[in-house]
């Protein structure tokens, strides 16, 4: 593996409008002969969506983007249940489409010439579970496999690691908290290409529910996965699993503010100082209206601030993005291409600097106000 020095460190701060594009990707089912816990919740085979680039000639370079898709997690036996009756296609492939178009990110010129992967979500883990037999829940949560699945077979049918070139992991919200836990493990899979992650709104802070919500919060949630889809120490990270095991703090390692410090490749990290799912999660309406919910999104905003500045100081090469808006994982969406600040920075203005510092191989200054 190799990862050029680059040490951008900064918050670009934007206010977001839509425009974009899409590109259509075909599905692709994984072998589960070969991978036999590459399964959906339900046991349907699982699976990823790859644009047209994908052969071993001169297109696509060897350059790939691997994207976890998003879509939440279900915590225990009534959630998952109410997930697989309400979001059937997150915790299955039976009705999955042979085509799927996507834009943001996927139709960015930055990653013009790569190979493009979509993994589908189908473990309701934060594609981080072991799960492989049903216990106490009607379902196996595969997400640990499915993930590794890809990524081999993906290296296997395009030679990846021997035409070398350059893997972009990550994805959004689900996904983005599946790539921060995958993201070593992709480097050192790899010894001859250049990784780096993409990490679309995975720093889930630490900040309880306020108490007159019924909201039982997103710790409280992340420590039922770990114990319901039997979590592997592979996911937690040995750095991680160190320091949090000896007091049984084990689910800390899938939990951004606490894992992402412990991250030792190159990324780009991105996320909204007032992002609307954690803050949505933790009151009882999917928006702050009243005083005392516009007093706790402000406790939030200032709580991702100090967490996103403590990352700044980390040891491994990284781009830190973060805007001042309502909003979550929007690396899908047109507003990816806003230009909305003082010097014209968006979504992809910032990945194209966190890219050619790494072509670079160079020191990355870039600091951009916020539009007054």
């Amino acid at each position: 593996m190799t990862t050029p020095l680059i040490v951008p460190q900064l918050f670009l701060l934007f206010l977001l409008l839509d425009t974009s594009l899409s590109i259509s990707l075909k599905w692709r089912s994984l072998n589960t002969t070969l991978y036999p816990n590459a399964l959906c919740n339900d046991g349907s085979p699982a699976g990823y969506y790859v644009s047209d680039t994908t052969d071993k000639g001169e297109q696509g370079k060897g350059k790939f983007f691997i994207y976890l898709e998003s879509g939440g997690w279900c915590y225990d036996d009534i959630s998952c249940k109410k997930r697989y009756e309400n979001s059937f296609s997150l915790m299955s492939t039976t009705t999955i489409e042979d085509t799927k178009e996507v834009g943001g990110i996927f139709d960015s010129h930055v990653l013009e010439g790569y190979t493009k992967v979509w993994v589908h979500y189908c473990t309701s883990d934060g594609h981080m579970g072991n799960l492989t037999s049903p216990s106490s829940s009607d379902f196996v949560f595969n997400g640990y496999s499915v993930v590794r699945s890809v990524v081999e077979t993906l290296n296997s049918a395009y030679d990846i690691n021997d035409r070398g070139g350059r893997v972009v992991f990550g994805g959004a919200s689900a996904g983005g908290r599946g790539g921060m836990v995958h993201l070593d493990w992709v480097n050192s899979y790899f010894d001859n290409v250049e990784v780096m992650g993409v990490l679309d709104s995975p720093l889930w802070v630490d900040l309880d529910p306020p108490v007159w919500s019924s909201k039982i919060g997103l710790k409280n949630q992340t420590r039922l996965v770990y114990d319901m889809a039997d979590v592997p120490d592979d996911v937690l990270g040995e750095e991680c699993l160190r320091d949090r095991k000896s007091v049984g703090e084990e689910w800390m390692c899938m939990y951004g503010e606490y894992r992402m410090r412990y991250i030792r490749t190159a990324h780009m990290l991105v996320s909204s100082q007032f992002d609307s799912y954690q803050i949505g999660q933790d009151l009882d309406a999917s928006k702050p209206t009243t005083d005392r919910s516009v007093e706790f999104a402000t406790e939030f905003g200032d709580k991702m601030i100090s967490t996103l500045k403590s990352l700044s100081s980390s040891s491994p090469p990284s781009l830190l993005y973060s805007t001042p808006c309502f909003n979550h994982a929007i690396s899908l969406s047109p507003s990816f291409y806003t230009v909305s600040n003082v010097d014209g920075a968006t979504w992809e203005d910032a990945l194209e600097v966190f890219m050619e510092g790494m072509e670079e191989g160079g020191n990355v200054d870039m600091v951009i106000g916020c539009k007054e």
